[in-house]
């Protein structure tokens, strides 16, 4: 059985860089992070995660990037194939016509990008969804504050971890723009969970697959 398993990483703005940045080993860290959780996502020993898909927000600019793992290409295990797809995806959005707003434009195959003309078009858009199942996954250090005024229960509370749209903060949201929080606490029927002791991004994204593989030997 396929599981389909969507995510999407909420990054504060685009860091640029170029070629040359890659090719000298100077990725800015925050990029390094986003292709860590590219390769957490997708990339197994030979071969790619097909039934995962994975978006990436960059709030301050609207800039949405879609990777499609059934239809993804040239997604290498290293960091320079992935910052270098990446990178291509962000050179689309200078691009973009004002009659496009709104438009998915493919970059390469299985990797699309889109514009937004603010933060409440995008929730707009990912309300949706065919399938949009909300997780938003808080960190650790943050559940007490939280819990003030949501509930926020342990991952390991749900009964399945497929078919769900799991959102992923590469920053403190709750911090430092509580607005935008303030609309996926708007989403109906959206799940607050935390994974102890797991703060690291790419880990959440690692660890969910990890659950996921576990799934699939027991079917």
């Amino acid at each position: 059985m396929i599981r389909l398993v969507n995510f999407l990483l909420l990054v504060k703005k685009l860091t640029n860089y170029n070629k040359k940045d890659i090719d000298i080993g100077k990725t800015p860290l925050e990029i390094y992070k986003i292709c860590s959780c590219l390769r957490e996502t997708f990339c197994l020993s030979y071969a790619i995660r097909k039934e995962n898909n994975l978006f990436l927000y960059f709030q301050n600019e609207g800039v949405l990037i879609k990777f499609e793992g059934n239809r993804l290409k040239y997604l290498g295990p290293d960091e320079r194939s992935q910052a270098l797809l990446l990178r291509k995806a962000i050179d689309k959005i200078n691009l973009v016509n004002s009659s496009d707003i709104e438009k998915w434009r493919k970059s390469t195959p299985g990797i699309y990008i889109r514009n937004f003309s603010n933060n409440e078009s995008f929730i707009k858009y990912f309300k949706s969804f065919p399938s949009f199942n909300p997780i938003f996954l808080i960190n650790d250090n943050d559940v007490e504050k939280v819990n003030s005024y949501l509930t926020v229960n342990e991952f390991e509370t749900l009964n399945t971890i497929s078919d769900f749209f799991y959102i992923i903060p590469a920053y403190n949201i709750i911090i430092e723009d509580s607005n935008f929080f303030q609309l996926f606490k708007e989403l109906k029927d959206i799940k607050f969970l935390t994974l102890s002791k797991i703060n690291s991004i790419e880990d959440k994204f690692l660890y969910v697959n990890f659950r996921l593989d576990l799934l699939k030997k027991q079917d």
